[in-house]
């Protein structure tokens, strides 16, 4: 008995050990059901972040691809998987990037992790687009070891970017130019400075200019990266022909460009020089002289950027300051020379000149001063070379620093460009002058010549120029709003001849039922001997309805073919009550008037006003579906003028629809044709009268109306 009693107990240990084994199971079945719910979920969102990413991913297995997402398939413009899955990643690589694929493959093999390479693809269409590849690492898909890598397309980045460099270059070039401009003085080696900057550089990959005289002759010619190509040029310029782009640049001052020479410009002697790039010409011009031609070859992806434009024409119009600066500084040596020789025949000389002179010498006042001087500031010759007279006394004291700071500039042989200023002359009279500084000799001491040029007319030309232009402006404005009126016009005369079609056929489908209607109750008010008081009411409100339709008919085809009011002096608060008394206003609704008080009466169409408020206020109404309040104000704008305001609580009118409001057959109610507000502004400015409107959305509406006292007045 011991030993069965001892076998019970084993066997119910043994039982609770396996009943604990099997709970033990069932939670590490749950947890691992979880665990592969978890993983679906996870491997499902992260299919769903690759099919909807932007970036190309694409799966492939010794080169061949077995995988692609969407934005893959439509980099390499494929309809479908099927025209990519199964093919070779070669197959979409450029012949000149094999070889870097190919690389990244063998590093992939070897565990190594390849950076991040452009290559250009070919798409099934044929063309070549520039892209980004990167983050491709080994994994496991299907069952196989694979390579999973992700594509970008920077076509468009790789544009951005070589069009900033090439600008870059440009400026750098322009900058170096500016740099010769300030220091070299020679005409040639300037011109040949400037190409050979804008060449070395490699903004450009050659240049070229021509100066020419004002018969069109040859004067002077350089150029960089040409070489003995440019020869063949030369003898067509000199033999006084042109191509025809440099032609149409010596009519323009905008640049002209050619974007591809080879193709349209069979005669040009440079045009084999161009394969693959464009051609710009501009022509060398400074204060209204043309000295020639500026040409450079450029990318043609760039020729026609408006920066690069905007750079090239910089940079020619300061080759032809720099022309400018040398032809004025030629000119003044010659004076210069002069001078030394003899200076009576210097005064002579510079007395006929149309530049005002005055020469300085440092520690003394002004030494020397020449007839035009007098003329441009009013003061004799006497005045000037006075020593008590201060010349600075002639400019504002603003210019006056500016003046003696480049005065001191120029004593120490920098160059200063020309400058204006405002001269102020003896009688207080107020010019623009333009202000050049030159270094001179006067009886062998080092001097400043002072020139000033007046310039006040031209001022004053660009001045009345400028009021020319925006009085053109303003004369454009008012025809182009005369035009869209006249536009605006057109369209409402067209919508009223189909009102107009709509109105007759309208008026007489309405009229028989309604005169059929009008003789039932007029036989039942005569058979009936003493109807019931009810009864007696239906008859009355029947008939006062039915003439109301009448009017509303004869008012509708009256907007067709409008017709003038009948005027008779009317109390305009009478004519609102009236149109209340027959609107019928739903228990939701509260009606709240504000007559103004000792309104005069104005000559006005009660019925046509009477319509007019009508329309109005069943307009308003139908904005207050869920109810609302309507207040009808009247008041006396002033002596000549009475205001009625009708405001509801409604809906609000968006801002889009405000101005189609009146116009007629336009609405936004499902049952409605757009006639209402379209009736009661024609009956409005039938009145010599206005009428507005103003609504926020959700806030509610105001129409008002304004209607001359006398009838008759000016809106």
């Amino acid at each position: 008995m011991k030993d069965i009693g001892n076998t019970k107990a084993q066997l119910a240990d043994e039982v609770r050990s396996l009943r604990q084994k099997i709970a033990e199971l069932e939670a590490r079945v749950t947890e691992r059901k979880q665990a592969e719910g978890k993983l679906k979920e996870s491997e499902e969102n992260y299919r769903n972040l690759i099919e909807t990413s932007p970036y190309t991913i694409f799966v492939h297995v010794d080169q061949k691809i077995i995988f692609m997402n969407p934005a893959g398939l439509e980099l390499l413009g494929a309809h479908n998987s099927s025209e990519i899955i199964g093919k070779s990643i070669l197959d979409f690589t450029h012949p000149d990037y094999l070889e870097v694929i190919k690389r990244r493959q063998e590093l992939l093999k070897k565990g190594d992790a390849p950076r991040n390479e452009y290559f250009k693809a070919i798409r099934l269409d044929g063309s070549v687009i520039d892209v980004e590849i990167a983050a491709a690492r080994r994994m496991t898909y299907q069952g196989k070891s694979a390579i999973l890598s992700t594509l970008h397309d920077v076509t468009d980045r790789l544009k951005a970017e070589e069009r900033a460099e090439h600008l870059i270059l440009v400026l750098r070039a322009i900058r170096n130019v500016n740099q010769l401009i300030t220091k070299e003085k020679d005409r040639d080696k300037l011109l040949k400075g400037a190409c050979d900057n804008l060449v070395e550089t490699r903004g450009y990959s050659s240049a070229w200019i021509a100066l020419l005289d004002e018969s069109g002759k040859l004067v002077a010619h350089t150029e960089s990266g040409l070489g003995k190509s440019f020869l063949p040029m030369v003898e067509y310029l000199k033999r006084g022909q042109l191509p025809a782009c440099g032609q149409r640049a010596l009519k323009q001052s905008k640049a002209v460009v050619i974007e591809d020479p080879v193709s349209t410009c069979a005669d040009c002697p440079l045009s084999s020089n161009y394969a693959g790039r464009s051609a710009a010409i501009v022509r060398l011009e400074y204060e209204g002289k043309v000295y020639g031609l500026l040409s450079v070859s450029a990318p043609r992806e760039l020729a026609t950027d408006v920066e690069e434009l905007g750079l090239f024409y910089e940079v020619a119009t300061d080759i032809a300051f720099a022309l400018y600066n040398i032809e004025l500084e030629e000119q003044r040596k010659q004076a210069e020379e002069l001078i030394e020789k003899s200076r009576t025949q210097y005064r002579d000389i510079v007395n006929n000149s149309l530049l005002g002179m005055a020469v300085y010498v440092p520690g003394q006042p002004v030494v020397f001063t020449n007839k035009r001087m007098t003329e441009i500031t009013g003061y004799s010759v006497e005045e000037l070379e006075s020593p008590d007279f201060n010349f600075m006394v002639l400019f504002t004291e603003e210019d006056q620093r500016l003046i003696t700071a480049n005065i001191k500039r120029r004593f120490t042989g920098e160059y200063i460009p020309p400058y204006e200023s405002m001269l102020i002359s003896k009688t207080g009279d107020r010019k623009w002058v333009l202000i050049y500084n030159i270094n001179t000799e006067y009886e062998g001491e080092s001097a400043i010549q002072v020139q000033l040029l007046d310039i006040s007319e031209r001022k004053q030309a660009e001045k009345e120029l400028e009021k020319h232009r925006e009085h053109l402006e303003e004369l454009v404005k008012e025809r182009t709003k005369e035009l869209v009126d006249a536009q605006e016009k057109l369209v409402r005369s067209e919508k009223l001849a189909v009102l107009g079609q709509l109105a007759g056929g309208m008026g007489h489908e309405l009229r028989n039922p309604l005169g059929a209607i009008k003789n039932a109750a007029y036989f039942l008010n005569m058979a009936l001997e003493e109807p019931e008081p009810e009864v007696k009411e239906t008859l009355d409100i029947l008939e006062k309805e039915v003439a109301t339709s009448e009017r509303i008919i004869s008012s509708l085809l009256g907007f067709a073919r409008p017709k003038p009011p009948i005027r008779r002096k009317v109390d305009i608060n009478e004519v609102i009550q009236e149109a209340l008394y027959h609107v019928t206003v739903p228990k939701n609704v509260k009606v709240v008037t504000q007559p103004g008080e000792s309104l005069p009466a104005i000559l006005a169409d009660p019925d046509q006003l009477g319509q007019a408020f009508s329309n109005i206020i069943v307009n308003g109404i139908q904005a207050m579906p869920e109810g609302g309040q309507l207040a009808v104000k009247s008041e006396a704008s002033n002596q000549e003028w009475v205001t009625i305001s009708f405001a509801d609580t409604g809906v609000g009118i968006p801002k889009e629809n405000l101005q189609k409001l009146f116009e007629p057959l336009f609405t936004t109610k499902a049952k409605g044709i757009g006639l209402g507000l379209a009736v009661t502004r024609t009956l409005v400015e039938g009145h010599s009268g206005t009428i507005k409107a103003q609504s926020k959305v959700g806030k509610g509406s105001t129409f008002t109306v304004r209607l001359p006292i006398g009838g008759e007045k000016e809106k």
